[in-house]
C-alpha cells in the first residue's frame, strides 16, 4: 500500500474512535453461566490481557458481496469493549459493544442488519475477545498430534472445539459445532513470537462469510 494513502488510513481511523456516537443502541443480554469455570491454565486468550486498543485492516465477504475497511476494537474499561469497522472515508459498518453480559448494536449499515447475520458477528467477536465468563463446562478431548491438544468447550453461546498449541498454550483454531448455519471456524496467525496476532480469519463456509482481520497498529 503506497505510505501516503496508508497514512490516511491509520490517521481516518485513530479519528473515529474519538468520534462515539451517542445514538441509542439495541441491548441483546447475554445470559451468564452457574459457574465461572474459566480458562486458565488451559490456553491464552487471542488477545493477551494487556490488549487495549489496536487496529485492523479487515475484508468481510458474505456471498457476492465484499466490504473493506479498518476495525477498531477498544477496551472501555473492565467491563466494555467497543469494536466499530468503518471504510477509509469514515463511513461506519458498524458499531458493537460488548458490556456487562450484553451485546449492544449502537449502528449497523441497514443491508446488514439481519438477525442471522447479527448472531454470528456476536459470536464470533466474542469467541475472539474472549468469553470465560460465558464458559460452563471445558473438556479435554485428544491429543491431535505431539504439539496440540484439544478441548471442548461448553458455553452460554454454544459448543466449540478449541486446537491449543502444548508448549505455548496458544490458540491454533476454535470450531463451533453448531447448526448447519452456524458452523464457524477461527484461526488466529501469530508470528514473530508476538501476542497479538498478526492475522484472524474467521469462516462461516455454509453462508459464504468471511473475515479477514489484518494487524496494523496498536
Amino acid at each position: 500500500m503506497n505510505p501516503f494513502r496508508m497514512r490516511n488510513l491509520i490517521l481516518n481511523s485513530l479519528f473515529l474512535f474519538l468520534l462515539w456516537t451517542n445514538v441509542k443502541g439495541q441491548t441483546t443480554p447475554i445470559a451468564e453461566p452457574p459457574v465461572n469455570k474459566g480458562s486458565s491454565g488451559y490456553w491464552n486468550p487471542v488477545f493477551p490481557d494487556t490488549f487495549q486498543k489496536g487496529l485492523f485492516r479487515m475484508n468481510l465477504d458474505i456471498g457476492k458481496h465484499r466490504l473493506s475497511g479498518v476495525l477498531m476494537i477498544k477496551h472501555m474499561g473492565d467491563t466494555s469493549t467497543r469494536i466499530i469497522y468503518a471504510n477509509e472515508m469514515g463511513m461506519r459498518f458498524f458499531d458493537f459493544e460488548f458490556l456487562k453480559g450484553n451485546f449492544i448494536v449502537h449502528y449497523i449499515f441497514p443491508s446488514m442488519n439481519k438477525k442471522m447475520l447479527l448472531s454470528l458477528l456476536r459470536k464470533d467477536f466474542a469467541l475472539i475477545l474472549g468469553h470465560e465468563k460465558l464458559i460452563r463446562k471445558i473438556t479435554f478431548i485428544k491429543n491431535t498430534d505431539a504439539t496440540t491438544f484439544e478441548y471442548k468447550v461448553k458455553s452460554t453461546m454454544g459448543t466449540f472445539y478449541y486446537l491449543v498449541i502444548n508448549d505455548s498454550r496458544m490458540i491454533r483454531e476454535i470450531k463451533s459445532s453448531g447448526g448447519f448455519m452456524s458452523k464457524t471456524v477461527i484461526h488466529p496467525d501469530y508470528r514473530n513470537n508476538s501476542r497479538i496476532p498478526a492475522k484472524i480469519s474467521i469462516l462461516n463456509p455454509k453462508i459464504k462469510l468471511s473475515i479477514l482481520m489484518t494487524y496494523l497498529v496498536d
